[in-house]
């Protein structure tokens, strides 16, 4: 690897290490799995990428194989942001916004741009980008394109693929292209091309007109759903056609994603906040089909065990002065119609919630919205608390139809019982996502058969209740063996062709989406994972 990196190191304008304390670092992300870099490489430009690219693809067809893995903060929970080849770190210099159309309301930027950054940035200018995961302050924006990122404003904005206008991509050979939405004149033109771009045009086309009955059998029937490719969005009835909703939520398996130019929204002057305490948990599923009856852009929900976690780990309670007593479980919710604390749909939701005895607190002022925001911080928090050998694990991102959501919540608990494990449930309610944070000691046997026993069990729920198990980020490594569950054969083929026609030496990110197997994940379980830092600066 020392030839390799040294290579590497003359021809690049970025960083380039095999520093063992380096690699160790970037051995983990946000998951529970773990692969150690044989070298990492903080690119400073698309030129750099496009070499390292050329380069593994070159080491390939000479039999030789170098995976290449794109990171940003590592926030990942599905333990795509790791890999045992080159990891290229975007963060430390590709985070720059290099264009801004406050008129058109576009933006184009560098994938490793924090997205905390970009927003307070985009709101001097009275925009912002509405597509942003929870923990944005730990997130860039290259990370959350190669996730297909819900985030928690989809229920008034929708998902990151409507929000996505184009993409400059490198493609497994070392080509740079711009996606982009075409005619059938430019698509006609794309196909002509004696390059891998021309290939991947005829062929994806070819796969969708094939397979056009199978694709619509498997469409996601208004759920969220970034499970395997989604095909659906690339070709529309009118003939247009355009790979960029192919390679957002990909996570670095098809293409690597280079620049991105976003489309904006207005930013909401003032918006309504509020918090619901849930004496107790009768009539769930009504009272939140009820309140997404009044459009709510937020609407988040936290349950009781979590509340009494923060309090024994911080030694506060989350929420304050807010309730006397600690509720079973507490709703966020938000309205961006532009009335502040005089949304007529945010009144009659606290009119609403009153009459079914639950407390209900409105945010009058800025202190007030920190306040309760606040809550869903500290219960944020919990997902970095290591104590000892004890980590956090995340089972998170199913999602189920709204009219069995309290069935679910149900059964969540029910699970929890049945693993004998400490954890909590929380999630964006409003889009049916519910999820299972555990504090779990990965060195005990017993915790670890608990990892992939309660995700198992966690994913088949989901299944039986209509819905999918990912939907707010890509399948990863962990969420594969669901994936099976979910999908046919006949449908786990077409991931598989849509995989080997963009990248068919299998240099991208192998073993993510498709590849892994669970004996391959229980083996990369990593033990010893550490909290992760918002700290990616070049380390030589």
């Amino acid at each position: 690897m020392s030839k390799i990196s040294d290579y590497l190191g003359k021809n690049l304008s970025g960083e380039v290490t095999v520093e063992s304390a380096v690699r160790d670092y970037f051995a983990s992300d946000g998951s529970v799995l773990g692969k150690k870099p044989q070298v990492v490489i903080y690119p400073r430009t698309t030129d750099d990428m496009r070499k390292v690219t050329r380069f593994a693809w070159r080491l390939a067809e000479k039999g030789h194989n170098l995976p290449l893995t794109m990171r940003g903060y590592g926030a990942d929970n599905t333990g795509s942001a790791t890999g045992a080849g080159a990891l290229l770190v975007t963060p430390a210099h590709l985070q720059k916004i290099l264009e801004l159309d406050t008129k058109q309301q576009k933006v184009r930027v560098q994938p490793g741009i924090n997205l905390r950054t970009l927003q307070e940035a985009l709101a001097t200018h009275g925009l912002f980008f509405p597509i942003y995961p929870t923990n944005l302050k730990f997130s860039t924006i290259g990370g959350a394109i190669a996730g297909g990122v819900t985030g928690v404003k989809s229920l008034r904005y929708g998902t990151m693929r409507d929000w996505v206008e184009r993409l400059e991509v490198i493609l497994s050979n070392g080509e740079v292209i711009e996606t982009g939405r075409l005619g059938r004149r430019e698509l006609n033109a794309k196909k002509g091309l004696q390059t891998l771009e021309g290939e991947i045009y005829r062929e994806i086309d070819a796969l969708i007109e094939e397979n056009a009955e199978l694709l619509t059998q498997n469409s996601d029937a208004g759920l969220p759903n970034n499970t395997g490719y989604q095909l659906g969005q690339v070709k529309r009835p009118d003939g247009s056609f355009d790979l960029t909703p192919l390679i957002v939520g990909s996570q670095g398996t098809l293409a690597i994603v280079t620049q991105a130019i976003l489309s904006l929204a207005p930013r909401p002057v003032d918006t309504a906040l509020m918090v619901a305490t849930l004496p107790s948990l009768e009539n769930f599923g009504e009272m939140v089909e009820a309140i997404l009856a009044y459009q709510p852009s937020e609407f988040e929900y936290i349950d009781g065990a979590a509340l009494e976690w923060v309090e024994e780990k911080a030694g506060f309670s989350p929420l304050g002065t807010m309730v006397k007593n600690r509720p079973e479980g507490v709703l966020i919710i938000e309205f961006d119609d532009g009335d502040g604390g005089r949304s007529k749909n945010a009144r009659k939701v606290m009119k609403m919630l009153d009459g079914l005895g639950v407390g209900v607190e409105l945010a009058e002022t800025w202190e007030d919205k920190e306040d309760i925001w606040s809550v869903r911080y500290s219960v944020g928090a919990l997902e970095n608390h290591f104590a000892g050998d004890v980590q956090p694990v995340q089972f998170a991102d199913a999602v189920v139809p709204i009219g069995r959501i309290d069935i679910f919540l149900d059964k969540l608990h029910a699970l929890i019982v049945k693993r004998k494990i400490k954890g909590y449930i929380s999630g964006r309610i409003g889009a049916g996502n519910l999820g299972v944070t555990a504090l779990l000691d990965l060195g005990k046997i017993g915790d670890r058969q608990a990892v992939f026993g309660f995700m198992r069990d966690y994913h088949q729920l989901a299944g039986k209740l209509g819905g999918s198990i990912a939907g707010d980020s890509g399948d990863g490594r962990l969420r594969q063996a669901a994936a099976r569950g979910q999908y046919d054969d006949a449908m786990l083929g077409i991931f598989e062709k849509v995989k080997n026609i963009f990248d068919p030496k299998g240099i991208l990110n192998p073993g993510v989406i498709i590849g892994s197997r669970e004996a391959d994940l229980i083996a990369d379980l990593n033990v010893k994972r550490q909290p992760r830092f918002l700290d990616y600066r070049p380390r030589v």
